[in-house]
């Protein structure tokens, strides 16, 4: 997907939190959610919540065919209330609450030295002979974050 104008980086950013606000309040997903012509288009995303600077939670959907507005409501409210390192978030906790979405670029194959720190993400997923491999995601930022 190329990127996002403000104007749609705005708009995913009110649906998140109106579907974090929704989540917390009255534990359903938000489905009041505007139409809009570039963010139907299907897209992966993560939706990350900090509260005073500390993760509170964070949950993605790699590839998907939903839109992806659609993606980052259904995100942003599993962030809150079904991130299983926390208890689901209540209403009192939307105070000092900051949202970072993330949206991914289809998967591509790289090899580890064309990898830039900051720009790509990684998936790494292992194979372990047809018993349901395990997988795991570095977002570009945390990678720049963490060194």
């Amino acid at each position: 997907m190329s990127p996002l104008a403000d104007s749609a980086k705005q708009t995913l950013l009110d649906v998140a939190r109106r579907a974090v606000k929704l989540a917390a309040e009255r534990g359903k997903l938000l489905e009041d959610i505007p139409r809009d012509e570039v963010l139907e288009r299907p897209a992966g995303a993560f939706v990350t919540l900090h509260r005073h600077g500390r993760l509170r939670g964070c949950v993605g959907q790699l590839a998907s065919k939903e839109p992806l507005i659609s993606v980052v409501a259904y995100c942003a409210m599993a962030a809150a209330l079904e991130d299983p390192r926390f208890d689901p978030m209540t209403a009192a906790e939307f105070e000092g609450l900051a949202i970072e979405i993330s949206v991914l670029s289809a998967l591509a194959d790289i090899s580890p030295g064309e990898i830039e720190t900051g720009r790509h993400g990684l998936l790494v997923s292992s194979d372990d002979g047809g018993r349901g491999g395990r997988r795991g995601v570095l977002l570009p930022q945390v990678a720049g974050e963490f060194g």
